[in-house]
């Protein structure tokens, strides 16, 4: 048997004929007294009974009808109103991610270099780091350096960086960053294990989740560094951009800079 809704037609038409069989069954019950004793004078009241009855049925069933209409009524405007909600929050994420994807990433790259002339190369390198760090939630930052003659890249510069012992070195295709080194590109890892990077603070100490691993690329096309910086936050399409663009323009930089210092 199919259950009936609040607001489903047939509940009107179902209370009139359940008034108007009460009525018809108090107007027999009374009939029948009347019969019994003998009140035939009385068969005027009983018809008017019954027509009253009858009017109040009518009115019941009226206001019944006028009252689940209101609230169709009220269950379409709270429907139009979770559309209207919806569509808004859906033309705001648009808007949001229209906004993203229209930031410059080769601004934001710029706005990551410090002035590259007044340090020396590790000092340098770790303005870069805490340039970083400031802008985008990085909590900690290694950059490599690759020797030209042997091919080794070697811890050159850190941010909020502590170990007891020398950091690795590596060639190309050895480690994630070895790999990220031979393919040139970018690679954003989530959900790294516990305890793979450690942070220090006077707060103690915690496991970042997300690495992002840059190679640095040199005028010819070839990894001369690489750039690891750890967060707690997911580092999103956007920033990968922009990160790509700074392991270029850094590699020009220290490229040129190598160039006329040999010079």
């Amino acid at each position: 048997m199919k259950q009936l809704k609040a607001h489903s037609r047939l509940i009107p038409s179902l209370l009139l004929a359940l008034l108007m069989v009460g009525i018809l069954l108090i107007f027999l019950v009374y009939h029948n007294a009347l019969v019994g004793a003998n009140a035939k004078a009385n068969e005027t009241g009983a018809i008017l009974f019954i027509l009253l009855s009858a009017a109040i049925a009518v009115a019941l069933f009226l206001q019944t009808t006028q009252a689940i209409s209101k609230n169709q009524g009220l269950s379409e405007e709270v429907a139009s109103l979770k559309r209207t909600i919806k569509a808004s929050q859906q033309k705001k994420e648009v808007i949001e991610t229209t906004t993203e994807i229209t930031i410059d990433a080769n601004a934001e790259a710029d706005k990551l270099i410090p002035n590259p002339h007044s340090d020396d190369q590790i000092s340098f390198l770790e303005k870069l780091l805490s340039n970083i760090a400031k802008q985008h939630d990085i909590v900690q930052g290694l950059v490599y350096l690759k020797d030209h003659e042997s091919g080794i890249f070697s811890f050159t510069a850190g941010y909020a960086f502590y170990t007891e012992t020398a950091p690795p070195t590596y060639t190309e295709g050895e480690t994630l960053s070895g790999q990220v080194a031979k393919n040139k590109t970018l690679l954003n890892i989530s959900d790294i294990p516990t305890d793979y990077i450690t942070i220090l603070s006077g707060l103690g100490k915690g496991s970042p989740k997300h690495l992002l691993i840059i190679p640095i690329l040199g005028n010819d096309d070839q990894t001369i560094g690489i750039i690891e910086l750890a967060s707690f936050s997911r580092i999103n399409t956007t920033n990968e951009e922009v990160f790509a663009l700074l392991g270029k323009k850094l590699g020009a930089l220290i490229s040129n800079t190598n160039k006329l210092i040999e010079e």
